[in-house]
Order: structure tokens, then C-alpha cells, then sequence
């Protein structure tokens, strides 16, 4: 079986947004997924799926991307919406054969972990991380998520657009990242909203998670 991570997701407050509303979030995070699909050394396994109305399931064929993957998301539909959130269990392991055309028949330890984690998040907690594992490190690779999570929370709209850009793994430099928004700001008010977004603590910690090798 091939070893994956699986985010599992759920749209928060849901049912306080109008049904365009809805259709609007899900059309980001869907285009955000397309965005992973082009990244450099993109994984060949990469499967969405939409269930039970506001819940959705991303299978993503290298796992060291999870956080990076979930934080990449987070911006997507934060950009597309100042109110827009969602809460992410991610569950590491390995899966059954997935058919790409049928994502929501695939099973495995992977998937189990995911749904278990984002049913045990807290409330004021949105991402969590099961590698399978209880030891030491695994509930240090959890704080990390979580802490990466409270960093991320109350990014901005524009703070959003902003690391739409700076979390793909081939980063334009700020002053591109200014000129490629709509409309354009500077390269010193691109710098204001990394910085303000916690951009340098969530970039140490994506470099720590992709450099594990447990």
C-alpha cells in the first residue's frame, strides 16, 4: 500500500453561509487543489472529493507536503472570502489501491487516522495531524500543526492572497508577489502582510516538517 497523507475537512459555521457563499468557498479550495497539482515534484496521486454537503477529502501522494498542503488551502479560500475557514484532520499512513475516478471508495489506516483526527479536534483548534504513532515525536510533529494553525487563523483577506503565493514551494519574490495581485501593492506592504501573517515562524515550521525523515 502506498503511503499517503489524507486531509479531511469541514467548512466552519457552514450553515450560516448563504448557499452562493458555499459554492464559492468550495470553487477556491477546488482551484487550490488544481494550484498543488502543478507544483514542482507534484505527487502523481492526487484525488479530491466533496461529501455530506460541507465536508470534503484531499489524498495526497507525499506526505511531507500535509502542513504545507492544509496552510496553501486555508489561504485559498480566505482569499476568496474574509470569513471563510475550514477545519483539516490530516491521517498519515498507508492506503488501499485508490481509483482516482472513484476517490471516495479508497480505504486504509491513512483515512481512519484523518477522520478520527478531525473528529477529536477541539474547538479552538481547526488542524490536527495522526501519523499513527504515540511517541515523542509524533506529539511534537501534532504541537507543530496546531501552533502552525493559531499562526495561520487570523490571516487577513489580503494576508491570504499574500501566501497563496509565498507557501508554493517555488515562491516568486515579493516584489512579483505584489505585482501578480489584484490590484497591485508594493513590495514593502507585501513584506507587512508576510510579516504579519507569522511568515517567518510558519516557514521554519514547514522546513521542519518536509525535513522529517520518521
Amino acid at each position: 500500500m502506498q503511503e499517503v497523507a489524507v486531509l479531511t475537512g469541514d467548512i466552519v459555521k457552514s450553515s450560516a453561509l448563504p448557499a452562493d457563499a458555499l459554492t464559492r468557498l468550495f470553487d477556491a479550495l477546488e482551484a487550490g487543489v488544481a494550484e498543488i497539482a502543478t507544483w514542482p515534484d507534484a505527487p502523481t496521486l492526487l484525488t479530491f472529493s466533496r461529501h455530506r454537503g460541507d465536508g470534503w477529502q484531499l489524498v495526497l501522494g507525499k506526505p511531507a507536503w500535509a502542513l504545507r498542503a492544509s496552510l496553501f488551502l486555508r489561504a485559498a479560500i480566505r482569499a476568496a472570502g474574509a470569513d471563510f475557514e475550514t477545519r483539516i484532520g490530516l491521517g498519515l499512513g498507508p492506503a488501499d489501491k485508490i481509483d482516482t475516478s472513484h476517490p471516495g471508495a479508497a480505504s486504509g489506516p491513512a483515512f481512519d487516522r484523518s477522520g478520527r483526527c478531525l473528529d477529536s479536534l477541539r474547538k479552538s483548534i481547526l488542524f490536527g495531524i495522526d501519523s499513527g504513532a504515540k511517541t515523542d515525536a509524533a506529539r511534537l510533529l501534532n504541537s507543530v500543526f496546531v501552533m502552525a494553525d493559531a499562526l495561520s487563523t487570523g490571516w487577513t483577506q489580503r494576508q491570504a492572497e499574500v501566501f497563496s503565493f509565498v507557501l508554493h514551494p517555488d515562491s516568486p519574490s515579493q516584489a512579483e508577489i505584489g505585482n501578480r495581485l489584484a490590484p497591485p501593492i508594493s513590495q514593502p506592504s507585501v513584506t507587512a502582510h508576510f510579516l504579519a501573517g507569522n511568515g517567518p515562524a510558519l516557514l521554519e515550521a514547514l522546513a521542519a516538517v518536509e525535513a522529517r525523515d520518521d
